[in-house]
């Protein structure tokens, strides 16, 4: 467990995973690790000490998922001025449009969004 939103946020924030919980770290990065202004699109990456330790035999994943000591969950995402967090969309589902990256979800539900979130 990385966020929580809890009961009486539901109503005012239905789309957010909510908050990260006080024993986790969570940010919204660049490719380059950097932090990405609230309301801008990047990876979400996660610390915590209860997080897992790697992939069961499986170094080069377990390497590539951690680069520079953060988990890289592969999903990206954005904060709101109030720190709760959003899930937009996975990675690997990322449309380049013209040299804009855009998230595919944006695309099937019409509403293209040119934010770059990553570069």
């Amino acid at each position: 467990m990385a966020t929580v939103l809890r009961p009486e946020e539901h109503a005012e924030r239905p789309a957010s995973a909510g908050r990260p919980i006080l024993t986790v770290e969570t940010r919204i990065v660049d490719l380059d690790m950097n932090d990405v202004p609230h309301g801008e699109h990047g990876e979400i990456v996660h610390r915590s000490p209860q997080l897992m330790k790697g992939y069961w035999d499986k170094a080069r994943m377990t390497e590539e998922a951690f680069q520079g000591g953060w988990f890289h969950s592969g999903d990206v995402g954005y904060f709101d001025e109030a720190g709760y967090l959003y899930v937009v969309d996975r990675i690997k589902d990322v449309i380049n449009t013209g040299g804009v990256l855009v998230a595919s979800r944006e695309v099937e539900e019409g509403c293209l969004n040119t934010r770059r979130f990553l570069k």
